[in-house]
């Protein structure tokens, strides 16, 4: 993820929200080819369809990484820049903060959407996964709409923002609530279309922010989103077994978004091309 986020920069579009809006809804992709694919052929090939597809998709992978050309300085010198600097600045940590809130908790309640949706609404597994795989499906159109729309409306990227948070705190507060299939879906699809919006311009700030070093910089922001899904998943999980059957940690995350939105630098944004 992080070399084709550096690798695309050396295009002004890769530099700007809507490259690295367009490249995250493709890397996401892969979820939603392997959701649609394994069922299909595990029919024929059992338990080992996932790893039959896995391969068959990185060699295709590898196949393009080897045709593509090599990657260029991008008019700027590389350097190294140690982990501690990149953590210790101020509007990376921002940036950490939104795209947590937005990738990493749209993660963590999409793993449990399904559970939640079984225990609170009684419907079978086949309607919760279909109303939980909108959160995927519309994360892949969320992240290149968003990219398209920070760039579109520049003069109000900031407020854009912080109604994607806003909406993606709401949805996760309707599911939360355990209202009917009627509330569920709307609320998981909007989960999913909100969480993707900020995705391109918080990576393409964070590479911004350290032109000589951007696959630190997009690296370290990562390592605040990845950690919340490391840690958020299975305390989420955990709150099942609490009263509400979920509901408790579904609002929790809901709350942290919500606070999330203090952290939107707005500065940053406006400096994006």
């Amino acid at each position: 993820f992080v070399a084709g986020s550096v690798w695309i920069t050396a295009d002004p579009l890769g530099r700007s929200p809507l490259g690295q809006g367009l490249f995250g809804g493709l890397s996401l992709a892969g979820a939603g080819l392997a959701t649609a694919a394994v069922p299909l052929l595990e029919g024929s090939l059992g338990w080992r369809s996932s790893y039959v597809t896995g391969v068959l998709v990185t060699a295709a992978a590898l196949a393009l990484a080897l045709s593509t050309p090599p990657l260029g300085r991008g008019g700027a010198a590389r350097e190294a820049t140690p982990l501690r600097s990149l953590l210790a600045d101020p509007l990376l940590a921002r940036l950490g903060v939104m795209h947590t809130a937005s990738f990493a908790f749209s993660v963590v309640l999409g793993n449990w959407i399904v559970t939640l949706l079984t225990r609170t609404i009684d419907v079978s597994y086949g309607t919760a996964g279909i109303a939980g795989g909108l959160t995927l499906l519309l994360g892949i159109v969320g992240r290149p709409l968003g990219g398209w729309a920070v760039r579109r409306f520049h003069r109000r990227r900031y407020e854009l923002l912080v109604a994607s948070l806003a909406l993606a705190a709401a949805a996760g507060a309707a599911l939360a609530a355990g209202g009917p299939l009627a509330v569920a879906v709307p609320a998981a699809a909007a989960l999913g279309l909100a969480s993707g919006v900020p995705f391109g311009a918080a990576v393409a700030a964070a590479a911004a922010s350290f032109p000589r070093s951007p696959g630190e910089a997009i690296g370290a922001m990562n390592l605040y989103a990845v950690t919340a899904i490391i840690v958020g998943t299975p305390l989420v999980g955990a709150t099942f077994a609490l009263p509400g059957d979920g509901r408790i940690g579904f609002a929790a995350v809901a709350a942290l978004t919500a606070a999330s939105i203090a952290a939107v630098p707005r500065a940053a944004l406006l400096r994006l091309p």
